[in-house]
Parts: structure tokens; C-alpha cells; sequence
């Protein structure tokens, strides 16, 4: 075969690998940043959702004074005697309603629970609790981690991570040599929509290369994670100094 047919073929090639890899990592990063998107709102959701379905709210605090729970922790102590990890959220405005959020561990991770109670910060009461999995941000987070679909949906954006790394390097070597040829950052306006549409993904990739190989390394780990760790051993090795640290 002949040097530049080669070539060719080593360009057709990278093409196709960019390509079919770019149409799954393309799939599932749509899905995540979409959901990441609407994460970034949660707490603005959270607070219509509280405001709107459940209908809770705290009674006013008096001027210079702090809110008070100790009633309300007494309360939830006695109902919940084996709770663990408390975590208090407090409202960003007078009338809105504290939280507490916290677990009740069981035999296993399946059993395990959590709960979500509403707190009056002025009456120092508990209003009503909430199923922390039965939410909309625990919803949405398990869309955005692993596609609503537990161990495989976790897979399969591991594997959209690295379809992402093949995606951005295979770019590089493509595109490479075009963005000498090209002034940086040049856009042909003249040459039709699809010659428009090029510019823009060459120049946008281009421009968010380190980026993109961050967020792809990133998410293929984070993904693959559990997989990952028994590879290498690390995860009996993480087991193994959690229990000295518990013993």
C-alpha cells in the first residue's frame, strides 16, 4: 500500500472511531447536562416543592434571637432512637422550615433508610417528614449518576466517560492539522450551513480539549469505579482500613 493511501486509510479510520464513539459519549453527555443543569437549581426546587406539597412553614423568630430545636431534636431522638449522620439544614429565609435529614442503618444497604423531617424553627417543632427517595433531587441524581438504572446505568456512563476520552483525543489528531491551516478563531460564514455548523464543532472542541478530557477522565472513573477498585485491589484494601478505624 502506498504512503498516502495509508494516510487515508489511517484518516478514514480515526474518523469512524470519532464518529460512532462520538454518537454514544454524545447520547449520554446530552443526558447529563441536562439533569446537571437542573441540579444546579435544587435548592430554588426543593423550596418550591416544600412550599407547594407540603404546605410547611416556620413561625417567626425574634428579632436578634436564635432559632431554637431542642424540642424538636428531643422529638425526632425519641422516634428515631437509632439515627445516624444527622444533617441540619437550615432555611435561607424566616418563614421557610428547617431540616433534618438522617439514616437508620439496616442489616444491609438495602434496608437501610432514610428519613427527611420538616422542622418550624419559631415553635420548635417538627411539622411532617418527606421520603428522601421518593424526591425529586434523589430522582434526578440517580438519572444524572447512573441513568435511573443501578449498577448497569453506572456502567454505561462510565463507559460514555471513556467513549468521551477516545472522542477528544481522536478530535485532536483529526482537527489538529486543520487548526494550523485555519486562523484561530475563524468562522467561513459563506460556505453553507454544514461548513458553518464544522467550523464551530472544530473550534468549540478545540477550545474546550483540556476541558472535555478532564470531565471524560473524571466521569469514566467515577462511573467505573466500583469495577475498577476490585481490579486493583483497592477496594479490600479500603474494607480492610475501615475496620481498623471502626475496631
Amino acid at each position: 500500500m502506498k504512503p498516502d493511501n495509508k494516510k487515508k486509510e489511517d484518516q478514514k479510520l480515526l474518523w469512524q472511531i470519532h464518529h460512532w464513539a462520538g454518537v454514544y459519549s454524545g447520547i449520554i453527555i446530552g443526558i447529563l447536562c441536562l439533569t446537571g443543569a437542573i441540579a444546579v437549581f435544587i435548592p430554588e426546587i426543593t423550596v418550591m416543592i416544600q412550599k407547594n406539597y407540603y404546605s410547611v412553614s416556620s413561625a417567626p423568630v425574634s428579632p436578634g434571637a436564635l432559632p431554637r430545636l431542642n424540642n424538636a431534636m428531643a422529638a425526632t431522638k425519641k422516634q428515631y432512637p437509632k439515627m445516624s449522620g444527622l444533617l441540619i439544614d437550615m432555611p435561607d429565609k424566616p418563614d421557610q422550615a428547617a431540616r433534618f435529614s438522617f439514616a437508620i442503618k439496616g442489616k444491609d444497604k438495602a434496608s437501610t433508610k432514610f428519613h427527611y423531617l420538616f422542622v418550624d424553627i419559631g415553635a420548635d417543632r417538627v411539622l411532617g417528614s418527606a421520603n428522601l427517595q421518593d424526591s425529586f433531587p434523589n430522582y434526578l441524581r440517580q438519572i444524572h449518576v447512573r441513568l435511573y438504572e443501578g449498577f448497569w446505568g453506572r456502567q454505561l456512563v462510565g463507559l460514555g466517560g471513556i467513549a468521551f476520552i477516545i472522542v477528544t483525543v481522536t478530535g485532536f489528531l483529526i482537527y489538529g492539522n486543520f487548526m494550523k491551516k485555519q486562523p484561530y478563531p475563524k468562522i467561513r460564514q459563506k460556505k453553507g450551513l454544514r461548513i458553518l455548523m464544522a467550523d464551530w464543532h472544530k473550534i468549540l472542541g478545540i477550545s474546550a480539549l483540556a476541558f472535555n478530557f478532564v470531565i471524560a477522565c473524571t466521569g469514566a472513573w467515577l462511573g467505573l469505579q466500583p469495577k475498577l477498585m476490585v481490579a486493583t485491589g483497592n477496594y479490600s484494601k479500603g474494607r480492610q482500613s475501615f475496620k481498623c478505624q471502626l475496631g
